[in-house]
């Protein structure tokens, strides 16, 4: 489904031209798998890219509590608990319900027992989390990932050249290996609930309640200490090694969603001919100041 999405945009530019990886296929295809997929269309896609944007800056990123930033989190909240129960609504009129396929219809049509609490504010809460943890994160990964591909001929061949021959194993592998380099999050913050320790010996070091931690996934994954060769790319490292996706019980609840979109999308772009950097600033991930790839410009043909 990613893969024909971003074919459709593809087709569209021709055989030869420019397509802005942001505008063109990070954030649209996204937000069109939360509507073709999860079942979370929106009334257009212009609103849930700015619900999108405003609630994942805020929640995962306003790390100086930006009021402008709450204060747009806050809005698009309110606009998508103003759509999903008229959303809910029609979707129960569908005489097509059961046999729906997405996870909203899906979700509609289960009966849960009581006793779980699942109501309609529940489901809504959910639902809003499809669109806020899948667009930003799917666009991040798609533009970074091509960029150090560009920067790394060798390694785009063999991306090239696995895409071509539909090896997904080793396309995909690649993939993540080269977003070791420039991850989704550099790291992701926590706050200490009580006194912690970590490391042993000389390197214990022991946090205390209430310090603010930052999970450093980015060097972490080029610790030489654990990770062999770490700026290498390769095919074969141990899955514990990724933490794109985090670890453990606070695993991302997108991962295997996650791990589906964003080499399938890429994996189409990179088959383009004669793929290169647009000249200039165009040609590089910019981020306008901001958390998320604002624009990234890429040729071919």
């Amino acid at each position: 489904m990613a893969a024909g999405l971003t074919t459709d945009v593809l087709s569209a530019k021709g055989k030869a031209g420019a397509i802005d990886l942001v505008k063109d296929i990070g954030r649209p295809v996204s937000i069109r798998m939360v509507g073709k997929y999860f079942g979370f269309p929106g009334p257009s896609e212009d609103a849930m890219a700015r619900w999108s944007r405003a609630t994942q800056d805020d929640i995962f990123y306003n790390l100086t509590r930006d009021p402008k930033k709450h204060d747009a989190a806050i809005a698009a909240g309110k606009e998508m608990a103003a759509y999903l129960p008229k959303l809910f609504a029609k979707r129960r009129k569908a005489k097509n319900l059961p046999q729906s396929k997405d996870a909203v219809s899906r979700l509609l049509a289960t009966h849960f027992v009581g006793t779980i609490g699942w109501d309609d504010q529940r489901m809504m809460s959910n639902v809003m989390g499809l669109l806020v943890g899948a667009v930003e994160t799917n666009n991040a990964a798609i533009a970074q990932a091509v960029d150090e591909f560009l920067k790394r001929p060798d390694i785009l061949a063999k991306a090239q050249a696995a895409a071509a021959a539909n090896d997904d194993a080793s396309f995909d592998a690649l993939v993540w290996e080269v977003l070791r380099f420039h991850p989704i999050n550099a790291f992701s913050t926590r706050v200490s609930v009580a006194p912690y320790t970590f490391g042993a010996g000389d390197k214990a070091t022991t946090v205390p309640a209430g310090a603010l931690v930052l999970l450093a996934t980015r060097s972490a994954m080029r610790d030489p200490e654990v990770v062999a060769d770490p700026e290498t790319i390769k095919l074969d490292r141990p899955q514990w090694q990724y933490l794109h996706f985090g670890s453990g019980p606070h695993t991302c609840l997108g991962k295997y969603v996650g791990m589906m979109i964003t080499p399938a999308a890429i994996k189409e772009v990179l088959k383009l001919p004669k793929l290169r950097r647009a000249d200039g600033a165009a040609g590089q991930v910019d981020f306008k100041g901001g958390a998320f790839p604002e624009s990234f410009t890429v040729n071919f043909g």
